[in-house]
């Protein structure tokens, strides 16, 4: 984890990636609509597949998912390979290193049937290459972010989110970290991740103008009393990028950065993680 918001290497352009393959193509696919707490481990659980699957055939290169991404999920663990003229069901199963019966039984094939164009899954195989990550278009001001790839913090890997003095410690009646600064600075990202919450405006339950960042594996942390935030929901973010102006908002009553940490929904005491 780096040890300054300023220092080199953060915003490296991302490169464009295959598309996952179109649900609607594979027999028997469903498509799910990430929710707001969604993890993949929970999506995994819902439909009897593994994490790797959902990963591989959504060409996910971390945990990270966002509420409203659409994932393709498949009825069995495995991968999808786009068939191409002159490929035969043998030829296609020896090189995945499956039973060519298993590949027509889970695909509805007819025997000697025309394999050109159609997405098979392939029962139990794994990508024969690498998979490139699935690029999430950003906003334009962070258009040159790196697509996130960080895995789960733990402790001593989070960024110190902003300047100033510890005011409100974590406790059971408070259960953040509060960091005062008159001056109002910039506050970053304590990890990579993306943006799940931006509110710009409004109480929000006392919050005010509010960022809360998903980082995978359940692991969020949230920025509260922005006066200004510069992201919005969707953008994935780097360790130590830009996410507002710390404020007073919400229920405050001086210039400064209410910071949470959270682990699958329970609330943790940030000054473990840095």
């Amino acid at each position: 984890m780096p040890a300054s918001a300023l220092e080199s290497g953060f915003f490296r352009k991302s490169t464009t990636a295959l598309a996952p393959p179109d649900a609607s193509r594979i027999a028997d696919a469903a498509v799910y609509e990430v929710q707001h707490g969604d993890t993949l481990s929970r999506i995994a659980a819902r439909y009897s597949i593994r994490v790797s699957t959902i990963k591989n055939v959504n060409r996910l290169s971390s945990d990270a998912i966002r509420p409203g991404q659409k994932l393709t999920i498949l009825p069995v663990d495995g991968v999808v390979y786009s068939a191409k003229e002159g490929d035969s069901l043998s030829e296609i199963a020896r090189r995945f290193r499956v039973e060519p019966e298993e590949i027509a039984r889970q695909n509805k094939l007819d025997a000697g049937q025309n394999l050109d164009g159609l997405e098979l899954i392939i029962p139990g195989g794994k990508p024969l290459q690498p998979i490139r990550p699935t690029v999430v278009p950003v906003s334009s001001r962070f258009a040159t972010a790196e697509v996130y790839g960080d895995s789960a913090p733990v402790a001593g890997q989070l960024l110190r989110p902003c300047s100033g003095v510890y005011t409100q410690y974590f406790s059971w009646r408070h259960r953040g970290l509060d960091i005062a600064d008159r001056s109002a600075p910039t506050v970053f990202a304590a990890s990579g991740g993306v943006v799940v919450e931006a509110k710009a405006s409004g109480w929000n339950g006392g919050y005010g103008q509010t960022v809360v960042v998903d980082h995978g594996g359940g692991f969020l942390t949230r920025y509260a009393h922005f006066q200004k935030v510069f992201v919005a929901e969707g953008d994935r973010v780097v360790s130590g990028q830009a996410l507002g102006k710390m404020g007073s908002t919400g229920r405050s009553t001086g210039t400064h950065l209410h910071f949470e940490v959270l682990e699958t929904g329970v609330k943790k005491n940030p000054l473990a993680y840095f």
